[in-house]
């Protein structure tokens, strides 16, 4: 996995892990999304 692809999911795993602690799961949940389709694009990429 790229470098690139690898910084920005670390970047939204921990924003959703945050939000999560902060009991703002509506937020975290878009997040959750956000990272299911991030890897989705990574494996058609390739």
């Amino acid at each position: 996995m790229p470098k690139e692809y690898q910084q920005q999911i670390k970047k939204l795993e921990q924003q959703m892990y945050k939000f999560a602690q902060d009991l703002e799961f509506e937020k975290a949940a878009a997040i959750r999304d956000q990272l299911h389709q991030l890897r989705e694009q990574f494996v058609f990429d390739n």
